[in-house]
């Protein structure tokens, strides 16, 4: 990636922006971004479901949690050398089209394992909601759904609330914090079960 003029990323001599808008065409009308063999879907999955257990599934993922996390990377606030250089090219606009597209697809995540829960994901659930589906919080705003997200993700995303590389609120990194590794690693197990538990 190479920065053209005007600060805009460009990705084998195309511009981001452009790049986006050309994608466009394989969405429903009026959505700028990339699915099936598009941008969003080379890592975030054309069926909805991401290759690397470490990337976050985004198909029926909260709409609301989707428009904050990239004005975040757009910002600054989140830093990652892929999601920062895509948000970076995106208006207002295309987030809310993005968010609301991506936010519309049926949920990848499936039923949370039946039987016993770890002790310490109770102290996920006053957030995430019943059943971890996640939704709107009082004082904290959007929360994403955790039940059948990636265990990957989950896992390095609970290490980086714990060890301060993520600290985009005041309420995950104290939590992650004071939960101990085993603890973090088996609430991920869980949650990710609903999605085959990459």
């Amino acid at each position: 990636m190479v920065e053209a003029g005007g600060g805009v990323p460009v990705f084998g001599g195309m511009r981001m922006r452009g790049l986006l808008v050309a994608m466009a065409m394989v969405l429903a009308p009026g959505v700028a971004g990339a699915v099936d063999a598009g941008l969003c879907a080379s890592c975030h999955g054309v069926a909805g479901v991401p290759a690397d257990g470490t990337v976050p599934v985004i198909w029926g993922q909260r709409a609301e949690y989707l428009a904050r996390q990239l004005r975040d990377y757009r910002a600054g606030a989140r830093d990652n050398q892929i999601m920062s250089s895509v948000a970076e090219a995106l208006s207002d606009a295309d987030i809310d089209a993005l968010s609301s597209y991506y936010g519309g697809q049926p949920w990848a995540g499936g039923a949370l394992p039946a039987g016993e829960m770890p002790a310490d994901v109770a102290l996920c659930a006053g957030c995430h909601q019943p059943g971890f589906g996640g939704g709107e919080v009082a004082g904290v705003g959007a929360v994403p759904r955790l039940a059948g997200q990636q265990r990957g993700y989950l896992v390095q995303t609970m290490q980086d609330y714990a060890d301060g590389t993520r600290d985009d609120g005041a309420v995950m990194p104290p939590i992650m914090k004071a939960l101990p590794e085993a603890s973090r690693a088996a609430i991920a197990a869980w949650l990710g079960a609903a999605a085959g538990g990459k």
